[in-house]
């Protein structure tokens, strides 16, 4: 059992993790949306980080059932 609460702490550390680097990556992708000559070049990124969103929301959804 011992084991198993660390494999669920390991989880939630990495979870943790990934939201601070998509809060990182989103709050880049502001800033070059704004400060790029060209802002239609950054869409391809908004693409990967909406895409990255639903890939988690699945898994979340799949772990929930």
């Amino acid at each position: 059992m011992a084991e198993r609460t660390g494999r669920r702490d390991s989880a939630g550390k990495a979870r943790r993790i990934y939201a601070i680097v998509a809060a990182i990556w989103a709050g880049v992708m502001i800033a070059a949306t704004l400060f790029v000559d060209k802002p239609s070049n950054v869409i391809p990124f908004w693409l990967l980080l909406i895409g990255y969103f639903i890939v988690v929301w699945k898994k979340n959804a799949a772990r929930r059932r």
